[in-house]
């Protein structure tokens, strides 16, 4: 220090009480000249500079053993702040870098003090860098604050129930989104607004006591249709948590999950059960569900009666509980291999109390859920009806074998003896026939005689065709009957033309016209003539008998994939309905028409088609007639 700086800090050297005052203060105290020299300094000063010990009177502020830098943590100088306070009074946070690096926060103020000697720059130094940390944490705090508050909200706004908080004056002061479009408002206008407002009065009457109780710090949940005034009646999951504080309960938040839906599905699935237990109830079988753990889960009223219990009484037992140990051991292997995933069914004999045999049939079936068997289902069905009525099939059957064999023995031995007959009367005929003949030739021969030998020649030719119908029904039966001898080409057109020929004199007694359509370019077909036409005339015959005077009969044919179709379609009376499947047997006749032929005409038109390799069958109507189908292959 010189002899000037000296000079002034004597001068200006504080007196004793006033020193004692300034060293007694927490606060440091600096006084620089106009040149930025330490004219004075407290105690204090040395402590907040971290200049324990030193003497830094007469020093100038840039020989401080210390550096300073602003809040920027950018380097400063406190004589530069001290002498801009000889123009104007400030104050500044200074950081004080101490030797360990770490940073001291003063906070100083300045103003100047004018004497005679001149002006002076008079600083106080306060150690804020306890409080400058602790604004630190509490900034951080906040911004973590800020943070977790904005994430709560968002999570808040996200989640689908509907989240609220009320004060105990029943006022809303917090809404999440859901809770906004639930009840279409927005939150600024849901905000403030009592509970009455937003929910409405007959909501409000509901759920009023559950608030109450929250409101004196208890916990509510509850499940309620609630009649809301915007969203309308909704099923709803509600909890009421109090906000508990020192100062008592000031609100709860309430968090309401709409489960209106799970609620209608709950019900249709109810309903469904409901449906199906009544419909199980209906069947006559016994069907019981049960658990891997042997336990009732269902029975349906069969089951419950045949044990004489209720279904209530039924559930949760054990199977053995039920059966019986006789009976639940005889069942055990199927249990066993059920619950293995192997479905069984067996068959039971149960004696009744009163005499007799019950027979049942049971059936097993694995619950199977993920892979793994859960339980079984079992069904038991009462037999003993069936039982018995195979029994009395089973006789019936044998029975029925027993007559039908003694029916084909005896139908044997009548065709065979037809067949025997049919063959020795026919010489003796042909030789009536022929006496006949040459009697008819006579010219001497007198009228009389004549129509009576004329009216015997057409009985036998009759008798002839009819043990002919006979022979050739019996060599069909035996599986003799042969169309290859005459076996020829034929032209279709030309075939129909004479078989229309030959009936249009029956068919004139009646005055029945004869159609016939016959397509164009039809193939040949390799046949039997002469047993085609007996076809024909079997099936047209028939026709000409069973249609009224004034009706038609119309022949048609045309080709059908590798065969050539006949019809013969006629309006007639039709057949009965009983007689159709039997139509083509043998003696298969109606009997109001018995007496007009020997029912083996169409048995026979059946044998000559099939024997070509052809198939007929027949529609019909009664009083509408019918149509008779026969097909014929191309070729042979």
């Amino acid at each position: 220090m010189n002899t000037e700086q000296e000079f002034r800090s004597e001068k200006f050297l504080p007196s004793l009480p006033l020193s004692v005052l300034c060293n007694a203060v927490s606060e440091g105290i600096l006084i620089l000249d106009d040149i930025g020299t330490i004219i004075y300094h407290n105690s204090a000063a040395l402590d907040v500079l971290n200049l324990h010990g030193k003497y830094i009177q007469g020093m100038k502020d840039s020989e401080l053993p210390i550096s300073w830098i602003n809040e920027d943590l950018k380097s400063t100088s406190l004589g530069n702040l001290l002498r801009a306070s000889i123009q104007k009074q400030s104050k500044k946070i200074l950081g004080l870098k101490t030797v360990n690096g770490m940073i001291n926060w003063l906070c100083i103020s300045t103003e100047s003090i004018d004497t005679i000697q001149g002006p002076y720059s008079c600083a106080t130094l306060v150690d804020i860098t306890s409080f400058k940390l602790a604004q630190e944490k509490t900034e951080v705090l906040q911004k973590e604050i800020q943070k977790r508050e904005s994430f709560l909200h968002h999570t808040l706004n996200s989640l689908p129930e509907l989240v609220s908080y009320i004060d105990k004056d029943y006022t809303y002061q917090f809404v999440n989104t859901s809770y906004e479009k639930w009840f279409s408002v927005s939150k600024e206008y849901t905000l403030g607004k009592s509970i009455v407002e937003i929910l409405g009065e007959r909501a409000v009457k509901i759920v009023r006591p559950y608030m109450k109780m929250a409101l004196e710090g208890k916990a509510q949940k509850f499940n309620r249709k609630v009649p809301y005034q915007s969203a309308g009646e909704r099923s709803v999951e509600v909890q009421y948590i109090p906000d508990k504080t020192p100062d008592g309960v000031q609100g709860f938040y309430a968090i309401i999950h709409d489960v209106s839906d799970l609620v209608r599905i709950q019900d249709e699935i109810k309903k469904k059960e409901q449906d199906l237990n009544r419909i199980l109830d209906a069947v006559p079988a016994l069907i019981g569900h049960w658990s891997k753990e042997l336990i009732n889960i269902h029975a349906n009223r069969a089951y419950s009666e045949y044990f004489d219990k209720t279904p209530e009484e039924i559930q949760g037992k054990h199977i053995k509980e039920l059966l019986g140990s006789m009976l639940y051991e005889k069942n055990l292997p199927y249990i066993k291999e059920v619950l293995k995933g192997k479905a069984q069914t067996f068959e039971r004999e149960i004696p009744l109390p009163h005499g007799g045999i019950k027979h049942t049939i049971a059936h097993y079936l694995p619950e199977v859920s993920d892979g793994k068997v859960v339980g079984f289902f079992v069904i038991v069905s009462d037999v003993t009806a069936l039982k018995n009525s195979e029994r009395q099939k089973s006789d019936f059957l044998e029975k029925e074998r027993h007559a039908r064999k003694i029916a084909e023995d005896a139908t044997r031995m009548r065709d065979e003896m037809l067949a025997v007959v049919s063959h020795d009367l026919r010489n003796p005929l042909s030789v009536i026939l022929g006496t006949a003949d040459l009697l008819l030739r006579k010219k001497d021969i007198d009228q009389k005689s004549a129509l009576l030998l004329e009216r015997t020649r057409k009985s036998v030719k009759f008798m002839l065709n009819m043990i002919k119908d006979l022979l050739d029904v019996h060599k069909i039966d035996q599986g003799e009957f042969s169309i290859e001898e005459g076996m020829s080409r034929q032209n279709i057109s030309r075939l129909l033309t004479e078989i229309i020929e030959t009936q249009e004199t029956l068919s004139k007694n009646k005055n029945i016209r004869l159609e016939l359509d016959i397509g164009e370019d039809l193939p040949d077909v390799y046949i039997n003539i002469e047993q085609i036409q007996r076809v024909f005339q079997n099936i047209i015959g028939n026709a000409i008998k069973f249609t009224q005077e004034g009706g038609t009969i119309r022949l048609s044919v045309k080709p059908v994939s590798e065969y050539i179709q006949f019809c013969i379609e006629d309006n007639g009376q039709g057949i009965d309905p009983e007689l159709m499947p039997r139509i083509f047997d043998r003696f298969a006749q109606a009997k109001k028409t018995a007496s007009l032929g020997t029912g083996l005409g169409l048995a026979i038109a059946k044998g000559i088609v099939e024997a070509h390799g052809g198939r007929i069958w027949v529609e019909s109507a009664i009083n509408k007639g019918s149509k008779f189908y026969f097909t014929l292959p191309f070729n042979l």
